[in-house]
């Protein structure tokens, strides 16, 4: 009789012990999800992105008229830079 109510006694200690680590468990579970929530809230939306997207292409698009502008100075300087090292 002793010996199964010790027995009894051990597997009660046994599953209170797993419900506990499995109770840890959900908490840190919990505190993960918490801060995944909070991380995902941060994040711009669909509309967000595809307004930086058109942003983007008009720079690009003034980048490439800056480029355009340039080449043609650029040229005019190296033809300068070149009659100044060739006619001193």
């Amino acid at each position: 009789m002793q010996t199964g109510v010790m027995l009894v006694i051990g597997i009660y200690t046994w599953v209170i012990g797993r419900y506990s680590a499995t109770a840890k468990e959900v908490m840190e579970l919990q505190l993960r999800i918490l801060s995944l929530e909070e991380k995902i809230r941060h994040l711009p939306d669909i509309n967000v992105v595809q307004e930086l997207a058109g942003d983007m292409k008009s720079m690009q698009s003034q980048l490439q008229a800056l480029r355009d502008s340039i080449t043609p100075l650029t040229r005019s300087v190296d033809r300068v830079n070149d009659y100044l090292l060739n006619h001193k």
